[in-house]
């Protein structure tokens, strides 16, 4: 069997009876739903029960589940068929829906690949999951680690945003990452989708730029040096010639006297 759990939001004022299986309030309603809910999916291939599991506050929140036979489609398309139906009934009976929610972990995100790289960064994108529009997906975790790594280095990116893409900077040159990419929502947590990219080598040019700077200062330097110890012998040089001259005039003098 395929079981999907759905949670049906209606503009309905929620009361304190409908937390109570036995009182009448919530059977009566309980009855009500479920002859509603089998209508909407008694025509839908290999339908077999709808079954109400309660009601919630939050105008009236209804947790049902729908049972099917084994269907060549998997779980998250049974599920997106579910939610669909439920919106475009509009109503149920003489209730509004509000919204519908599948229940449960999100199916995973598909088509992770790198979509650019260089020696320090990796541009990745994916295709959002089959069905996500049903189980409310609230975002999507991006984790990334080398093979020394234990821990993956993670970012948020959030399904309001829209996007699925992003971008791993800080990284290591001619390095072999990991790249996981999952769902999530209230319920948890999907699986994971991973590949491996390896950045580039360091730029030839920036290596070359980089000795060519360097070899500009240390000949700035030496330059620099020669000329401050010129400089520095040509004052000794004048300190010693101006000694010498006033001694000769001295012995000169002192000889005269």
């Amino acid at each position: 069997f395929i079981v999907i759990k759905v949670a049906v939001t209606l503009e309905e004022e929620f009361t304190e009876e409908l937390k109570n299986t036995s009182s009448p309030v919530y059977q009566e309603l309980e009855r009500y739903i479920t002859v509603e809910l089998y209508e909407t999916f008694k025509d839908t291939p290999n339908f077999q029960e709808v079954v109400v599991l309660g009601f919630r506050n939050g105008s009236v929140i209804v947790d049902f589940k729908a049972v099917y036979r084994k269907d060549k489609n998997n779980k998250i398309v049974v599920a997106e068929s579910v939610r669909e139906q439920i919106v475009k009934a509009v109503k149920l009976g003489n209730y509004q829906v509000k919204s519908a929610v599948v229940q449960g972990r999100p199916p995973p995100p598909a088509g992770l690949k790198e979509t650019g790289k260089t020696d320090n960064s990796i541009d990745i994108s994916w295709v959002k999951p089959k069905g996500h529009s049903a189980f409310d997906i609230d975002g999507y975790m991006v984790g990334h680690k080398t093979y020394a790594e234990t821990q993956y280095k993670n970012q948020n990116i959030s399904a309001t945003s829209g996007m699925s893409s992003a971008v791993l900077t800080g990284l290591e040159s001619d390095t072999i990452y990991e790249i996981t990419v999952h769902a999530y929502n209230n319920d948890g947590h999907s699986d994971k989708l991973k590949i491996q990219v390896t950045t580039e080598k360091p730029d030839d040019s920036t290596t070359v730029v980089i000795i060519v700077v360097v070899i500009v200062i240390v000949l700035l330097l030496i330059i620099a040096m020669v000329v401050f110890f010129q400089l520095r012998k040509r004052r000794y040089r004048y300190e010693v010639d101006n000694m010498f001259t006033m001694l000769l005039r001295v012995h000169i003098h002192t000889g005269r006297a």
